[in-house]
């Protein structure tokens, strides 16, 4: 369900739209006559999105999208009648995301306006989702073991935690911006340049070598490096280095030659351990591709459902429902694919969630299910729904198969 927040000074039209838009099932609506009343009622966060009239006293609809934007990101959509040029380029500069101009058919402007609502919470959401996996990522390389760096034009422009720590650095701004060769034994000078060279101009990844780097004071530490081009926007080929203390390692080496029969023994176990690994993988790709096969070729519709919405589907599908593409598909609700109400009479979409709880209570459920496809026909479906498992959450999968014929027999 969306939480909207809708802010206009006509009365009417805030009932007209709270009907419209509630009807659907998929909004709660709530309505406030005045943008200086709603920015205290935003701050519990509870809201989806945002509508809002341009034209209204105290505070028109730009300067309440300004006040909105000083601390949320939230969907804002302005709905109003004034269709000036300025004021759509105004409403753009000030990161609205939809902008909608009322009249016309009613029915159609609330259908479109309820559109660009969903497509505005689905875009954020998605933008949350981005967010959140490159704050994942960055974390997840800030906090690896080894030290990783990045460098363009011969200085620094990233250090992990690791790698401030190896070169016994205060922090990473004290590296960043400084020439790399600078912590470089001069030994090693010629070496690595001659292999930075190729890295950059023939996109050949440097392999691990021994190396001694230097910390800031002048401590030199045995590293092993390798190293990676690194592509950037409007940015000039840079690198990306993986680096490792093998200092102890180095002043181990004379103790550990007695030693070395094991140490090769263990080189060819581990071997063994990553070939049996990289089988396992492809007999995993392998499986992916047979099932991926068998759920594409079958000629019963095969869905596959997470948190009530569809995310995937098979050609039979398609042809069922009289659609082109999984994207007319993606992200409904399998109500949105029936008529309002089953032939029993109960409300589709109530009934929908009611056969989804009952295959996730059981771990499966089998039913009959009246349909419509895209082009208003009605027909009636044998529906199996399994639930599988999958990482942290359960997905469905749903298979369809026409049974009209055989319901017009009975």
């Amino acid at each position: 369900m969306i939480r909207v927040l809708y802010v206009d000074d006509e009365p009417s039209l805030l009932e007209i739209s709270k009907f419209f838009l509630e009807r659907t099932g998929e909004f709660e609506v709530d309505t406030l006559n005045s943008a200086t009343a709603a920015l205290p009622v935003l701050e519990s966060g509870c809201y989806d999105a945002i509508i809002s009239d341009y034209q209204m006293p105290e505070m028109d609809g730009i300067a309440f999208l300004k006040a909105v934007r000083q601390n949320s990101d939230i969907p804002f959509i302005l709905f109003t009648g004034r269709g000036r040029e300025e004021i759509v380029i105004e409403a753009i500069n000030n990161g609205v995301d939809f902008y909608l101009q009322k009249g016309g058919d009613p029915k159609a402007q609330f259908v479109e306006l309820a559109h660009k609502v969903k497509q505005a919470v689905s875009r954020r959401q998605a933008q949350i989702e981005r967010d959140r996996s490159k704050e994942n990522f960055q974390n997840l390389v800030n906090n690896a073991p080894e030290a990783i760096f990045t460098a363009i034009n011969g200085k620094f422009r990233y250090v992990n935690a690791a790698g401030v720590e190896l070169l016994g650095a205060p922090n990473a701004e004290a590296l960043i911006g400084t020439e790399l060769y600078d912590r470089i034994h001069p030994s090693f000078h010629e070496s690595v340049r001659e292999r930075v060279k190729d890295l950059i101009e023939k996109q050949v990844v440097v392999k691990t070598q021994d190396e001694i780097c230097l910390k800031l004071d002048g401590t030199p530490v045995h590293v092993d490096i390798s190293a990676v081009p690194l592509h950037g926007p409007d940015e000039p080929t840079g690198l990306l280095i993986f680096v490792r203390d093998i200092t102890e390692r180095k002043q181990a080496e004379e103790r550990l030659k007695a030693a070395y029969e094991q140490i090769a023994e263990a080189k060819e176990e581990l071997k063994e351990r990553v070939q049996a690994l990289v089988h396992s993988e492809e007999l995993i790709r392998k499986s992916e591709e047979k099932y991926r096969i068998l759920f594409e070729r079958s000629m019963d519709g095969v869905i596959i459902i997470s948190n009530n919405r569809f995310t995937d589907c098979n050609e039979a599908t398609l042809r069922l429902l009289g659609m082109t593409s999984k994207d007319q598909l993606l992200n409904l609700h399998p109500s949105d694919f029936s008529p309002p109400f089953q032939s029993d009479g109960s409300d589709s979409y109530e009934k929908a969630n009611e056969m989804i709880e009952i295959a996730m209570r059981n771990g499966s459920h089998r039913y009959e299910w009246l349909h419509k496809r895209v082009n208003g026909e009605l027909f009636f479906g044998e529906i199996t729904l399994t639930a599988i498992p999958l990482g942290d959450e359960i997905i469905l999968h749903a298979s369809c198969r026409d049974i009209t014929d055989r319901k017009k027999a009975e």
